[in-house]
């Protein structure tokens, strides 16, 4: 072993190694660190907080028992119920209110429903079964109360990963967060109200997905913006994957559940359970899908579930096969399985309940083999990188290793207890297992054991360096233990292996068959081990190695403790000379290797060569650094001394410098649109366009220009920049990828286009824009306002006909389009026609709060209040916190009935759900005048007529000025009364309530 990681106070989680493999990242119940290969912590960050607060719960806090897949007390807070009620740390909790814990026990729940349970409403009850060492089990009643609580606590991390630059870190566990590579945070990704499980970057290091216990993913950008909230999944979400191309996202839940989403976070698929799972009650058996993997090609989605089945999808959500499809039954809960894609693609490998590996062929469904030969549940199953070897690892204590055809190779025996997995390394000559034992083996591919590694517990994670000279793992016990490969011990197996073939087989060289003879590699390792101790510091382990070499071969000359003493100061200065190098000091760093080169006679590299390079990374960094300053000279001047150092560097200096400060403008442009400065947010795209020279960028930034210029009706100069975009001639296959660009193909910059003539009135026009868009997620839209200017244009028939006519591939476009033939007929006044067609997609759909309030506002227009009430409140029975539903109820009630007491009770609601919403203000303001609180109602409707967006929404800014001028003339104000509504009159001189209510008050 080459080092334990003995740090972490807790359990280890997660562990990574950085792109350029010179970087160790380990998240932990204690916090997040970063090691170097030498096992110094170069940071540790994360750690505990101050916890104050006031909740209803039991008082306790539970973790994960591995060994009986149950839960155990983990920390019991002062004056609580659970310590009122004797609870200790350590205690098991078998069940809670009768559901048990322990997996498979029929009625069983899982963790995150028991972590949730505990907290609830204060006065209700929940009943534990626990279980002590030495006694019976026995129930224990709790009934909830506030706790007031105020300790410093760990803050748990269940995931953490690097940037593909290995710049910024992402952390996930209680709260999302943004780190620099020195551990400074640098911020909070607050949105999330569970545990987050995952996180992870997409392969261009744009974007991060977030997986948690709340049941939902959350997209964020880079710098922290949240992009979108991924809703769908009833459960928790416990993985979250970009695909190769990072432009979709698959997640898992144990809803059981895959979904697919785009990069601006638009459902597009849900992979549904299999027709036998809707045959299973919850109460009978909880089945969840928790494994994704896209193919190596990016092209297919595997999808494993606990009921053994793997169902293939395509990217865009359509559904392939399922994996077994026939004469497959479960007889017990399965939670033994994996699956694995060949590096080819062509082939996948999924494991079965009969102890045995089936190997398809994807792209007919053939069946090309069966792996017999374990006798018990098969845990991993991998290919090599090459594709022809297959390894598996069993409950049976084994691993095994099979040709692609299905034949085993060899059976590799040596652990005591279950193989979790088994694994090639990178370059397909090694294979690591690892076993509940707590060991980790390395096996050469004929089955002898190369090295067994102890570890102290039971093993979380396992991974190689990206140049599967190092491995390392994550264990329960909170150590991280690092390992490095001596590849001498390697070579001394493989012709121990190999020694037999080469003596015996007429087809090898004369010359060849003493390959292996007369070298004894047992002196080189020995050698090569103690070469190694030294370089990482360890002096006295190195002398003893060296030792044993001089006492296995006398004829070796040289001094053990002065050569272990020499390489080790080598390695030190070596390390001098990187810093002073990277400090842009050649001069010193060249006498620091110089040195180094003249104690360790195996260094083999150029000083000189070497400090150059090394100063080149440091001068592009700091470039960078005064580039997004927005020191453009600087930055030039930086990297030209780079290229100077180094002539591999392949950039040109000023249009890198450009694109840096192209780069700021643009996230302070996404932050001022944020804050909706919309004008100082189009000066900065403007000037980022003006400095960017590459074209794909500068498509981008025109896009999001476009959309601006848009919104604020300066479609001339909107159209110029999506003109600009389609006149560039290059954009066939270009993905416009800056955040504004909401879809990622030149259709949308179409579909924009189409929507620019439409608002200008050149219908003509906007039906040939849309006409061109084919596909993408703007092609339904581009299809939708065809068929609304055709019905505009007075030919509603034809523009039912080309509903009908629109090709659909999925369910949830399906389900828009319907709704679109509604909302067009209800628009023409069909109105029985439109609720037939809402009454079908709602008992298709009963849960739908969408097609449920559209019904609401048709039943308004056809006077049916009852349906109506009706609805809306079947809106919030689903989602007590639907602000329109709420809005919309209340002031019906308060505007057509006396029930304003309910009125005021909707509408307090929505008010405290969006207080800034001017439609939610003007409807609140309403009811108090309706309760005969004026002064209160005032000072509402005059933030709603302040805020409300005049231009885009005319007949509701004039219903708010007839409410404000109403309330000021009753309140007597009826000088700032008649200021309002003539006003008012100059702008909406058509508006029928607001020349109402003048009538009333102005005869």
């Amino acid at each position: 072993m080459l080092k334990t990681f003995k740090e972490h106070g807790g359990e280890v989680m997660d562990v990574n190694f950085s792109s350029d493999g010179e970087k160790i990242l380990s998240a932990a119940i204690d916090g997040l660190r970063i090691w170097d290969l030498l096992g110094n912590q170069l940071v540790q960050f994360g750690g505990t907080t101050q916890v104050t607060g006031e909740y209803a719960g039991a008082g306790f806090n539970i973790e994960q028992n591995y060994e009986t897949m149950g839960l155990t007390v983990a920390k019991v807070f002062k004056n609580s119920p659970a310590m009122e009620a004797g609870i200790k740390e350590g205690d098991q909790i078998l069940a809670i209110n009768g559901k048990s814990i322990i997996q498979p026990a029929g009625n069983w729940m899982i963790i995150s429903d028991a972590i949730n349970l505990i907290k609830g409403e204060e006065g209700t009850t929940l009943t534990l079964q626990i279980s002590r060492q030495g006694s019976e089990p026995f129930d224990l009643p709790i009934t909830r109360k506030k706790i007031k609580h105020s300790a410093i606590e760990p803050i748990p991390y269940l995931s953490a990963k690097f940037s593909p630059n290995d710049q910024i870190i992402v952390s996930g566990g209680q709260i999302v967060k943004l780190w620099n590579i020195d551990g400074k945070e640098l911020k909070n990704l607050e949105g999330h109200t569970g545990m987050i499980r995952t996180v992870n970057f997409s392969p261009d290091g744009q974007f991060i997905a977030s997986a948690s216990d709340d049941n939902t993913i959350k997209l964020w950008r880079c710098d922290g913006t949240e992009v979108k909230t991924l809703k769908g999944h009833k459960d928790s979400v416990w993985n979250v994957s970009f695909s190769p191309d990072g432009l979709t996202i698959a997640s898992a839940s144990w809803d059981g559940t895959v979904k697919l989403w785009n990069i601006e976070g638009k459902e597009i698929k849900t992979l549904d359970k299999s027709s036998y799972f809707r045959n299973l009650t919850k109460s009978t058996l909880e089945l969840s899908l928790y494994s994704i993997n896209f193919s190596p090609d990016g092209k297919i989605i595997a999808s494993a579930a606990e009921d053994g089945t793997v169902k293939l999808w395509n990217t865009n959500g359509s559904f392939i096969k399922s994996l077994p499809d026939k004469d497959h039954h479960i007889s017990s809960f399965n939670r033994y399985f994996d699956m694995s894609f060949s590096p080819d693609g062509e082939t996948i490998a999924v494991t079965e309940v009969d102890n045995t590996v089936k190997l398809y062929k994807i792209e007919d469904d053939t069946l090309l083999g069966t792996l017999i030969g374990h006798d018990a549940p098969v845990n991993s199953v991998k290919f090599s990188p090459d594709g022809h070897l297959i390894a598996t690892a069993s409950n049976d204590n084994t691993i095994k290793l099979w040709n692609s055809n299905g034949t085993v190779r060899e059976t590799f025996r040596g652990h005591n207890n279950i193989v979790w997995n088994a694994n090639f390394s990178p370059d397909g000559e090694i294979i690591v297992s690892a076993s509940k034992d707590g060991m980790i083996k390395l096996w050469s591919l004929d089955g002898r054991e190369i090295k067994s590694l102890q570890a102290n517990d039971l093993i979380l994670d396992v991974d190689f360096s990206p140049d599967g000279k190092s491995l390392i793992a994550a264990c329960k016990d909170g150590t991280v233990l690092l390992w490095n490969f001596d590849l001498n011990i390697l070579v001394e197996h493989g012709c121990d292996w190999i020694d037999n073939y080469l003596k015996n087989n007429s087809n090898i060289k004369k010359n060849d068959k003493h390959l292996c003879e007369g070298v004894d590699f047992s002196t080189l390792t020995l050698i090569e081990q103690g070469r190694n101790f030294a370089t990482f510091g360890a002096v006295e382990e190195a002398i003893i190695k060296f030792q044993q070499a001089i006492k296995k071969d006398p004829t070796l000359k040289f001094n053990p403790e002065i050569q272990a003493r020499n390489i080790a100061e080598a390695a030190k200065l070596v390390l001098e000379g990187n810093k002073l190098a990277r400090e842009n000091n050649i001069k010193d760093a060249v006498e620091k290797f110089e040195r180094a080169l003249q104690l360790d006679m195996n260094l083999n590299f150029n000083p000189m060569k070497k400090a150059q390079y090394l100063a080149a990374v440091f001068l592009v960094t700091e470039g960078e650094r005064l580039a997004k300053a927005g020191n453009i000279q600087g930055a030039v001047a930086k990297f030209n001394q780079a290229l100077e150092w180094n002539s591999d560097i392949n950039f040109d200096p000023d249009e890198k410098a450009r694109n840096i400060v192209t780069k700021v403008l643009v996230k302070k442009a996404e932050e001022s649109e944020k804050q909706e400065e919309i004008e100082k947010a189009i000066l900065l795209y403007e000037e980022a366009k003006n400095l960017n020279s590459n074209e794909f960028e500068r498509a981008g930034i025109l896009y999001a220009l476009g959309l601006l210029y848009s919104r604020i009706k300066q479609l001339d100069l909107a159209k110029d920049c999506f003109m600009e975009i389609l006149k560039s001639g290059w954009y066939s296959n270009v993905y416009i990828t800056w955040p504004n660009a909401k879809i990622k193909s030149i259709d949308s910059v179409i579909y924009q286009l189409g929507s620019i003539a439409q608002l200008e009135g050149e219908l003509k026009t906007a039906l040939s824009w849309y006409k061109k868009v084919n596909k993408g997620l703007y092609r339904l839209d581009a299809q939708m306002q065809t068929a609304f200017i055709l019905a505009e244009q007075g030919d509603l028939e034809k523009a039912l006909e080309h509903v009908h006519h629109v090709a659909i591939d999925n369910e949830k476009d399906k389900l828009a389009l319907a709704k679109f033939e509604a909302d067009l007929l209800a628009w023409q006044k069909r109105h029985d026609e439109a609720m037939g067609i809402y009454n079908r997609l709602i008992e298709e759909n009963p849960d739908n709060t969408d097609l449920l309030f559209s019904r609401a506002t048709l039943a308004d227009t056809m006077g049916n209040f009852e349906q109506y009430e009706k609805d809306l409140r079947r809106v919030l029975e689903i989602n007590p916190k639907h602000v329109n539903a709420l809005n919309f109820l209340g002031y019906t009630l308060a505007e057509r009935t006396a029930r304003y007491q309910e009125a005021y009770d909707l509408l307090k609601q929505a008010n405290e759900l969006e207080p800034e919403n001017p439609f939610v203000l003007d409807s609140f303001g309403w009811v108090l005048y309706k309760m005969g609180k004026h002064s209160e109602s005032v000072e509402y409707l005059r933030k709603a007529y302040a805020d409300i967006n005049a231009s885009e929404f005319p007949d509701a800014a004039a219903e708010t000025a007839a409410h404000l001028g109403e309330v000021l003339w009753i309140s007597g104000n009826t000088d700032e009364a008649k200021a309002v509504f003539e006003k008012a009159l100059q702008v909406f001189p058509e508006n029928e309530k607001l020349k109402e209510t003048i009538r009333r008050f102005m005869p």
